[in-house]
């Protein structure tokens, strides 16, 4: 991980400074098409500045509020200001009038957002509001507000909207409101809230109508750009994850900085997030993974921007400075301001062709400063000092101890000595809380297959990846959708087969099923509202596909049992969307036709009925110490299972994981009846599948039969008498079987 500091050659002098007539500066906001900035600052004027010219050119000064300006945005023609006065502003850049004033608010102003048509704004007297941005037909001023959202007890403070489907309809008042468009609010109560802006009011999920979660005042928030997953920082250190559909808690990080978290922004699948400790840190979203640790700063990181590849920073320290958000090496420093840092944009404007990079800083000063970045994200890293290095080898150090001490729950590589720490690790910098063996929402389970903790729509998954990682693009994938139980831990032997055998070429993942996984916040009590039929495990491996996976993607698919149905489903969905490169598909023991009439299905038909039974029973196993659980199960299953295939199936023991195993084998013998033959022939040079000589579930008859009803199918019969459940025992015949089929 990188966290170099840089050398004096990477310091940079300001190209110009600005400033207001007096006091501090508490906010910059940039137009749309970078052409015009405003500040705004403690002597309660706004300011405005046109970043095109050379030098950049003071175009008057806004008067009107009676307190500091806290917080500006820009829309169109239209600056809007909120301010410690209880005020929002509309002003218009043409004219440099205010032409509304937005009365209503009983204390400071906080943050804003402005839309299309509405202004929403948060204050100290513990509300949120909506306004109109049009206010021509509004008689009295009070009017111009359209929605108080109350019911925090302390102030709010951030806040995200988020537009549901359009309805293509406005409502009896003339607004584009859709039942789906939301807002998100969090306060200094440790709470946030969901409002649907359509009523006004709080919405109410089936399990909580607050997230509750942290135990001091929320200080930022983001969202996924679904708006499925909302993110929150806290001065009590932690970040959380919330499933926004449900209103439950995905993942927490108890120690996410070492202080206060103050700032976070989300850039696709990363998420970048600023502190008191005086570091600012990039997360992988899915699963809330510490990838680089951002240091240098010597006082708290208050803001932070991210373009083309470099990641801004703002700090008390009075500093800007420039790092490579890939690496995490420092590139460039800006000094200059002798205070705090308070706000940053990023413009780019093009010159003879060329495009120019600025960064302007706002301080609390009274300056304003802009800065040269041209050509930062293209100009090699330079060489970490001997600090840095010291770090990252103490940093591999505390992997190593940490992956050591686990050594009874994750089995070292086989081909990896573990003698001495391996050369290239990352930073696992959350660990506290762990109860289980996991370590974080990433962890590294062997030297190379690494674990992700994700949702998929608001799903809880899990999955396991050899090579590349779900923060990166592989460009050949072989992707496993697993049987039932879908725990990916029983597969971990079988992955690592494949990726030595095709020579490390092709990157090696698998997804469970939803629901088949130990995430942290699954109660232990069997939940009937979190359970997951076979159809919904269809639609989950798509969702995953279309969220995960960058379009245009080769990807090689490997089936085990019912995951050989899903894929075939997986195939006809995308059929006539090109969204993906289906290289081919290997299917092994397939589950595709009549599963209930089979010998296996007509046994567990009536166990799935005392389903209840079979769980309970499996909770008084799983509430035994770790230790004679895993002493138990190696006696039950022998010497011969693996030892990956032992602990899955600790995990396959947790009530709520098992009720989910078993609802879906339910669905599975009630919806898996006719061979989905169409599919299959339309396909078949790119299907290949695999039949036991004696599977219980797979009579040797269903092969016969498909090879009749599809002419030219390649349906192999396996000869070297490998079972159903493959993955206990033949884990490593089956993945050479694979390699050797591909190969060919």
């Amino acid at each position: 991980m990188g966290n170099g500091s840089g050398k004096e050659e990477v310091v940079t002098e300001p190209l110009e400074s600005l400033k207001h007539d007096n006091g501090g500066i508490n906010c910059l906001a940039l137009s749309a098409d970078c052409s015009l900035m405003v500040s705004g600052g403690d002597d309660s004027t706004l300011r405005l500045w046109s970043t095109k010219t050379d030098p950049t050119e003071d175009l008057g000064v806004l008067r009107g509020h009676e307190g500091f300006i806290q917080c500006a945005t820009i829309r169109d023609q239209w600056v809007v200001t909120g301010s410690k006065d209880c005020t929002v502003k509309l002003w218009d850049m043409v004219t440099a009038e205010c032409v509304f004033t937005y009365p209503g608010h009983t204390g400071r102003i906080n943050r804003l957002i402005c839309t299309e048509e509405f202004i929403f704004s948060t204050s100290h007297d513990r509300t949120a509001r909506a306004w109109l941005l049009d206010t021509s037909k509004v008689d009295e001023a009070e009017d111009s507000c359209i929605r108080v959202f109350e019911g925090h007890t302390g102030v709010v403070s951030a806040i995200i909207f988020v537009l549901g489907p359009s309805v293509g309809v406005p409502d009896e008042q003339g607004w584009n409101i859709n039942p789906g468009d939301t807002i998100f609010t969090g306060s200094f109560d440790n709470t946030a809230r969901s409002w649907s802006f359509d009523t006004g009011g709080c919405l109410k999920y089936s399990y909580a109508q607050v997230f509750k979660g942290h135990r001091m005042p929320i200080t930022c928030m983001a969202t996924d750009p679904k708006g499925l997953i909302l993110y929150t920082g806290s001065q009590d250190k932690m970040i959380i994850a919330w499933d926004v559909n449900r209103g439950t808690i995905m993942k927490k990080v108890e120690e996410a900085h070492g202080s206060a978290v103050l700032h976070m922004r989300v850039e696709n699948r990363l998420m970048y997030t600023c502190g008191m400790d005086n570091t600012a840190r990039c997360w992988v979203r899915e699963g809330l993974e510490n990838t680089r640790v951002y240091k240098d700063h010597t006082d708290t990181v208050v803001t932070a921007k991210f373009h083309n590849g470099i990641l801004y920073t703002g700090c008390n320290d009075g500093q800007v400075r420039a790092f490579d958000a890939k690496s995490g090496t420092l590139k460039r420093k800006f000094q200059g301001h002798t205070s705090a840092v308070t706000s940053l944009v990023v413009c780019v404007h093009e010159h003879q062709g060329e495009p120019i990079t600025r960064v302007i800083s706002a301080s609390n000063d009274g300056t304003i400063k802009v800065w040269n970045a041209t050509g930062i994200s293209d100009e090699p890293p330079p060489l970490p000092d001997y600090q840095d290095h010291d770090y990252e080898q103490k940093q591999e150090k505390k992997l190593y101890d940490l992956e050591r001490r686990l050594s009874d729950y994750f089995p070292a590589n086989k081909t990896t000595p573990t003698t001495s720490p391996p050369p290239e690790l990352d930073i696992l910098q959350s660990t506290a809380g762990v109860k289980t063996r996991f370590l974080s929402n990433l962890t590294r389970m062997t030297s190379s297959v690494t674990r992700h903790s994700i949702s998929v729509r608001g799903c809880p998954t899990e999955v396991l990846t050899l090579g590349q990682t779900l923060s990166e693009n592989p460009s050949n994938l072989i992707l496993i959708i697993p049987g039932n139980p879908g725990i990916t831990s029983y597969y971990t032997d079988f992955m690592e087969t494949i990726y030595d055998g095709m020579g490390k070429t092709h990157s090696v993942w698998i997804v469970s099923h939803a629901g088949h996984c130990i995430s942290p916040h699954l109660s232990i009590w069997p939940d009937t509202e979190q359970v997951y039929s076979l159809k919904q495990q269809i639609d989950h491996k798509i969702a995953f596909l279309e969220d995960y996976l960058p379009q245009g993607s080769n990807i090689t698919l490997v089936g085990h049992s019912i995951g050989s149905h899903i894929i075939l489903n997986i195939i006809k969905h995308f059929e006539a969307v090109s969204k993906f490169s289906f290289i081919h598909s290997y299917l092994f023991f397939p589950t595709i036709e009549r599963m209930k009439a089979t010998s296996n299905g007509q046994i567990l038909w009536p166990i799935l009925y005392l389903r209840w039974l079979v769980v309970f029973l499996a909770a008084c196993v799983y509430i035994l110490p770790e230790r004679l659980k895993e002493v138990v199960l190696s006696l039950y299953f022998g010497p011969e299972v693996a030892a990956c295939s032992v602990r899955a199936t600790k995990e396959l023991l947790h009530p709520q994981l098992l009720n989910n195993v078993l609802f879906m084998a339910y669905t599975e013998l009630m919806e898996v009846n006719e061979a989905d033959v169409d599919t299959v022939n339309k396909h078949k040079d790119k299907i290949t599948l695999y039949y036991g000589a004696t599977d219980g579930w797979v009579p040797t008859t269903y092969r016969d039969e498909l090879k009749q009803k599809v002419e030219g199918v390649s349906a192999h019969l396996c000869e070297k008498g490998y079972k159903h459940a493959f993955v206990l025992c033949y884990s490593q015949q089956v993945g050479e079987l694979l390699v050797q089929l591909i190969k060919s």
